[in-house]
């Protein structure tokens, strides 16, 4: 927060990507670490009242490259999180895909089916309507007044 970090020593580590260190011997000094990844920030780390060995160059180096394990650490976190949202997706896609593929395949399985029952009803269809002509014929004929018997 503001009243612990100053905005300003934020913006200098920000901007530098270099380690700062605020404060005093009396009411403690704050060192703020950048983490970095490939040259791009990810973080601050904020060690308030840290202590004299800490707050030496030699201290403030092995901070340092702790923050860079930390580094590491949060970027194969966030890239692990980003695989793990696309193989959610994948696997949405998989499952939309396969029920459209199941979908697919029963329609086609319909339309053979309509297409087999049409294909029924007119090899049927036609002898049925060639007798009810030939039987009409014979009715019309036997109907005459005078029918033609060998017609």
């Amino acid at each position: 927060t503001a009243e612990r970090v100053d905005p300003a020593v934020l913006q200098a580590v920000m901007r530098t990507q270099k380690p700062a260190m605020t404060g005093d011997r009396e009411k403690g000094y704050i060192l703020s670490i950048p983490l970095l990844q490939r040259n791009r920030l990810l973080g601050i780390v904020h060690l308030e009242t840290c202590a004299a060995e800490i707050c030496a160059p030699s201290g403030v180096a092995l901070i340092e490259r702790i923050g860079a394990v930390a580094s590491i650490a949060l970027d194969t976190a966030h890239r692990h999180a980003e695989l793990m949202e696309e193989d959610a997706r994948r696997s949405q896609t998989e499952n939309a895909l396969r029920a459209a593929r199941a979908e697919l395949a029963q329609t086609s399985h319909l339309s053979l089916m309509g297409g087999l029952a049409a294909s029924i009803a007119h090899e049927i269809g036609q002898p049925l309507a060639s007798i009810v002509s030939h039987a009409g014929a014979s009715i019309r004929w036997l109907r005459r007044s005078e029918p033609n018997i060998p017609e």
